[in-house]
């Protein structure tokens, strides 16, 4: 077992960025022992990271990240959902700039929609609604939308012209939203470029320089096409065997809806790490507006009633066919996320989600009681 990382293996260029060399611990030795019984009992491939106290204590990747190739320490991942946190820095960024409003009706920066059923009208999709997934609005997928869909991804236009006209249900009420956060990633990128023809270069652009830039996180993206969107580590699923097997291209969805502002970003986990440090540190956006965004479940922050030994934690978790992202965050700075390029081998088996091998690292993590 080779828990230490080595010195030199890491992207980033300044000595004070590098990968550092950790000392093997109990916890450390424990932690990697709980991931490979993960690996033999629900199957997993993919990266952890560990953080306490601010300072990472836990980085190692497993399985493979393409036939023939492991996963390691910089291998970048798609961050599904957790995407949508991503989104919401930007929009809260945006918000004091004195940029837009959150409780701006969309139309005012998609105006060619205020006649439609599905983003205009009364009472008014507000870009709070789209953070706070209470808009009402058609979520895709699940699909289906026109039957050309099922054999090409719609384009990003395609998908807010379907919304358009599909009429609001359960305003007010919460329910996950994709396509709100398409819309959003829409929304950065005509505010930041008024100008811009392309939002969604526009949007990954805005990224790139305010989030990614300022954070430090050197391999991470924000593909605007899918053509663009290829982490090094590629989708992979159980066959009937309980084999674990390369996804080809044609085998899951590009759905742009899943993608574009909602789940699209790529990155390394010390570039998630980078994001975390920024994040909670003031970096990006105000404290207070971090706790505006938590408390207000922004990007389907999932405050929850969970705890762990009485710490109580936020987190975050997305998924696509073949991947897997989660996202926990306690409130005495630690954090521990997971990237798998790997579904759970049951959807139904609540054990085989990545989610629950967090549950276990968590709980090594916080034995005694507060």
């Amino acid at each position: 077992m080779n828990i230490p990382l080595p010195i030199g293996s890491s992207p980033y260029e300044s000595p004070s960025d590098r990968i550092r060399d950790f000392t093997q611990s109990p916890i450390q030795i424990e932690i990697d022992s709980a991931i490979k019984q993960f690996m033999q009992q629900h199957g997993f491939s993919g990266s952890v990271m560990v953080v306490q106290n601010g300072q990472p204590t836990f980085a190692q990747a497993y399985g493979e990240a393409t036939a023939g190739q492991a996963n390691e320490q910089n291998t970048t991942f798609r961050w599904d959902s957790v995407s949508k946190l991503i989104t919401t820095t930007g929009i809260l960024q945006l918000y004091e700039k004195n940029k837009l409003n959150l409780d701006d009706p969309i139309t005012k920066y998609l105006p060619e929609y205020k006649n439609s059923p599905g983003l205009g009208g009364k009472p008014p999709v507000t870009i709070r609604s789209l953070l706070t997934m209470t808009s009402g609005i058609a979520d895709l997928p699940p699909l289906p939308g026109p039957a050309e869909w099922q054999n090409r991804a719609p384009t990003l236009k395609e998908i807010m012209d379907y919304v358009a006209e599909q009429p609001r249900k359960g305003q007010g009420t919460w329910s996950y939203s994709n396509t709100s956060f398409n819309l959003l990633g829409v929304i950065i990128g005509k505010i930041s470029q008024p100008n811009t023809t392309d939002p969604a270069s526009s949007y990954s652009e805005y990224i790139q320089k305010n989030i990614f830039d300022p954070a430090g996180m050197t391999s991470a993206s924000a593909p605007s096409t899918l053509e663009q969107d290829s982490p090094s580590a590629r989708c992979h699923s159980y066959d009937e065997s309980g084999n674990l097997v390369e996804m080809g291209s044609n085998q899951y969805p590009d759905y742009i809806t899943m993608r574009f502002g909602a789940g699209n970003l790529n990155g390394s986990m010390w570039d998630f790490e980078k994001f975390d440090a920024a994040l909670n540190t003031g970096k990006l956006i105000t404290m207070k507006d971090l706790d505006l965004m938590q408390s207000q479940r922004f990007g389907g922050w999932d405050p929850g009633n969970h705890s762990i030994n009485g710490h109580s934690f936020m987190s975050k978790g997305g998924a696509q066919d073949g991947e897997q992202s989660f996202y926990m965050r306690f409130p005495n700075n630690t954090m521990v996320y997971i990237m798998a390029n790997v579904g759970p081998k049951n959807q139904n088996n609540p054990q085989d989600h990545i989610q629950f091998l967090g549950a276990e690292i968590a709980q090594l993590l916080m034995r005694e009681e507060l």
